[in-house]
């Protein structure tokens, strides 16, 4: 995977995450975001997903979209990590 398909998997993550409605996820957002514009390869982006997965799993809910978010979130990091490992 390159670090361009990376960044754009981060992406796609992010947009998700912004559907969870989490301020303590939407605060740490702004800081990995800048961290994956400065990643010098994929590994650097997955490394930067993983730190941002134990946000998204720390957030618990009983509504199904929210669940299906974060189902779709896990989904797109095991795709990533399957590539890049």
């Amino acid at each position: 995977m390159t670090l361009k398909e990376a960044k754009a998997l981060f992406d796609d993550i992010v947009d998700l995450c912004y559907l969870l409605e989490d301020h303590n996820l939407n605060d740490a957002l702004d800081s990995f975001y800048q961290d994956v514009k400065q990643a010098c390869d994929a590994y650097d982006v997955l490394e930067i997903s993983s730190e941002l997965m134990f946000y998204v799993d720390e957030i618990s809910s009983y509504d199904q979209d929210i669940e299906d978010a974060k189902t779709e979130i896990q989904n797109i990091y095991n795709k990533m990590q399957d590539e890049i490992e």
